[in-house]
């Protein structure tokens, strides 16, 4: 969990980070640049020396890589255990007696070689309904999230600083929702701040014309609950479904949905500035 926010706070503060290179960069082809070129270098960096989860590499069979994993993982903590091998070989032996159990006695095939589907997700009627609910989540929160950033520059006064604004408020979130999430357990904190950003955001489109920082200070709330939701959606989707069929990831479906409808909800003159900036 500690893990998920501390990657939500690096996004958020690349977010703050891109509106002073924006801001310095007012040319669109510059700011693809900056923005692109490290990536295509962290990306080597992370082909390189990111491992693979042991977890996949168990259910995917592949045994001797899971061994090497955890006691890399094991060396960097600095914890030495001597009975990883034989945890391995346990489970090793375990795995290959269910599937030949299953191959001769059901007729199943080695889950090993099973592809799982977005069907699998869909075939029981509460992990159907886990499934759709996660879905609708995402949708939500996709939508809410990014149309409040992208509308950030469309409101009155800078967009560079309303810009700035509605990605540094994700930092202290983030620490809360570390600590509110680990007291509260997820369902209750996810309901709780889903509902506060959407109040905050239905409230700010009523707000009478001419009022500068009241309307601001609702979208940066609203901004602050919705980031925290969709920490939440990102715990919650990880931990209701098994490791062999989360890597599907239907739940991604749902903000996938989400972006094709986004521009149409954004106004004209925020598409131009998103889609193709500006020269200045």
């Amino acid at each position: 969990m500690h893990l998920n926010f501390a990657v939500h706070g690096a996004f958020a503060l690349g977010e703050t980070f891109l509106a002073g290179v924006a801001f310095l960069l007012r040319k669109w082809q510059h700011l693809l640049y900056a923005v692109t070129i490290p990536h295509i270098l962290l990306l080597i960096i992370a082909v390189k020396y990111i491992p693979e989860s042991p977890r996949w590499l168990l259910i995917q069979g592949k045994f001797a890589a899971a061994e090497k994993s955890v006691n890399r993982i094991a060396r960097t903590n600095k914890r030495h255990n001597q009975n990883v091998g034989k945890l391995i070989w346990k489970l090793q032996r375990e795995t290959e007696r269910k599937s030949k159990f299953e191959e001769e006695v059901e007729g199943n095939t080695n889950p090993e070689n099973t592809n799982y589907t977005a069907i699998d997700l869909l075939r029981k009627p509460r992990r159907a309904m886990i499934t759709t609910n996660i879905w609708f989540n995402w949708l939500v929160n996709s939508m809410l999230y990014y149309g409040v950033t992208l509308n950030s520059v469309d409101m009155s006064g800078n967009r560079y600083i309303n810009f700035f604004m509605m990605s540094a408020v994700e930092i202290p979130a983030n620490i809360i929702g570390c600590i509110s999430f680990k007291w509260f357990g997820h369902r209750k904190p996810l309901c709780f701040f889903m509902v506060f950003g959407g109040i905050n955001c239905i409230v700010s489109n009523f707000v009478p014309k001419g009022n500068f920082w009241f309307p601001l200070l609702l979208a940066v709330l609203g901004k602050f609950g919705t980031t925290l939701s969709f920490d939440g959606v990102y715990l919650t989707s990880a931990e209701l479904f098994p490791t062999a069929v989360r890597f599907v990831n239907i739940r991604n479906y749902g903000g996938n949905i989400e972006d094709m409808w986004r521009v149409w909800f954004i106004p004209e003159d925020t598409q131009y500035f998103y889609f193709h900036f500006y020269n200045a």
